[in-house]
């Protein structure tokens, strides 16, 4: 099994696990999400970001970049960030906290996601009693157009927008060529 993230610290540090790869295809496991605090991303000698870890270079990625973040009851980011290019996508999978955007702020929790554009100036924090879980999707902003399927009650039948025209039974799909 491949292993990364290795640290230069001399204790132990968690490590993503490297399940299978072959030429199309990476699988990783990070492990339980409540084990993703043990993480350490390392920034300098003298920055270090408990409760965090990166996996676009573990997973091979090529348009993305994603990353897991744990923050424990009273923590927060500790500052507003921007990007140049890059859109960013927050899941939250456990706990309760705030979200601050553009002077913004307002709660999230398990279920909550909110998409930043990169002019955004984004913070997270944890003001609740348990672990605040998220997984953050980096990727380069205006590159991709959500076209929705719209659903015809009176026939009950999907629409693809994609065709222009209604599916030829319920909840058809017809597959895309993005080119």
């Amino acid at each position: 099994m491949q292993k990364t993230c290795a640290s230069s610290d001399k204790q132990k540090m968690k490590q993503i696990e490297g399940i299978a790869s072959e030429k199309n295809f990476k699988a990783i496991n990070v492990g339980p999400l409540d084990e993703v605090s043990q993480y350490v991303l390392e920034m300098g000698p003298e920055v270090k970001i408990p409760g965090k870890v990166f996996c676009g270079a573990a997973l091979g990625t090529t348009g993305s970049e994603l990353s897991f973040q744990v923050f424990q009851p009273g923590t927060e980011t500790g500052f507003l960030h921007t990007h140049k290019n890059h859109e960013e996508l927050y899941f939250f999978l456990g706990g309760k906290g705030q979200f601050q955007v553009d002077g913004k702020v307002f709660d999230v929790q398990e279920g909550s996601v909110v998409r930043v554009s990169p002019e955004g100036k984004r913070s997270v924090r944890n003001n609740g009693s348990a672990p605040l879980v998220m997984l953050c999707v980096q990727y380069k902003a205006q590159t991709f157009r959500c076209r929705r399927r719209e659903y015809t009650p009176r026939t009950r039948m999907l629409v693809n927008p994609f065709l222009g025209q209604t599916a030829g039974k319920p909840d058809a799909y017809a597959p895309v060529n993005r080119t």
